[in-house]
């Protein structure tokens, strides 16, 4: 084979491979930036179902399906995050923004209420110092005020939260299930890591024995090639 034909095809085949591969690289950026902004744009479906005469709260919105490798380039998942904890391969990661508010009005205390009637409008007071609590299935608020009027509060809020992941209409949604009425989501994240699949076929450089007009001879070139397996 010519010398310099030889040289034409390597070039040609680097060249090649550099092309191609910088286009996949863009394509998927592209695709991550994309997913990403529906997935910002997509607001949280927030409803109410009922099973056996429960009242549950329920926060939905749209997941992504991308490659781990996409998901560390989109900033989405922590490559540090994922060595610490001694994870490989990510299967799926889900994160969630949540607030939590309470707001009661039947808060009990033990204090003594006194009544001053030198006011036009009679004025009352505590007399220090007094406990107070508010007990329920979903909050636990005990505190107290001392002598000198110091308030020591605790305040417990239970966050019981059932993540489903699953096809809904051929759209893979992330739906968060509470019976908790205080505990609002603000944001959901979902990120299932798909695994690419292995491509046939390539653009490469070969090398090896070939046969020809001239016989078995050593040969190099560039080639479209299928293949059978991979190592």
């Amino acid at each position: 084979m010519n010398k310099n034909l030889v040289i034409i095809c390597l070039v040609l085949g680097i060249f090649a491979i550099l092309y191609f591969g910088w286009r996949s690289y863009s394509s998927k950026l592209r695709s991550v930036a994309e997913s990403n902004i529906v997935a910002l744009n997509d607001t949280i479906k927030h409803y109410q179902i009922e099973i056996d005469k429960q009242k549950l709260e329920v926060f939905e919105k749209n997941a992504l399906i991308l490659s781990q490798k996409d998901a560390i380039q989109a900033g989405l998942l922590d490559r540090d995050a994922l060595r610490k904890i001694n994870i490989e391969q990510a299967s799926e990661l889900t994160k969630i923004r949540a607030l939590v508010s309470v707001i009661r009005d039947s808060v009990s205390h033990t204090g003594i209420v006194i009544k001053d009637t030198a006011w036009i409008t009679p004025k009352y007071s505590i007399l220090l110092p007094f406990s107070f609590s508010d007990s329920t299935k979903f909050i636990n608020l005990k505190g107290y005020f001392n002598q000198s009027g110091k308030l020591i509060y605790s305040l417990k809020v239970p966050v019981n939260l059932d993540v489903y992941t699953g096809y809904k209409d051929k759209v893979l949604k992330t739906s968060i299930v509470t019976d908790n009425p205080y505990i609002s989501i603000q944001d959901i994240t979902t990120i299932k890591m798909d695994s690419p699949k292995i491509k046939k076929f390539g653009i490469g450089i070969f090398t090896g024995y070939g046969i020809s007009s001239g016989g078995l001879s050593p040969v190099i070139g560039v080639g479209i090639n299928y293949n059978i397996f991979t190592f």
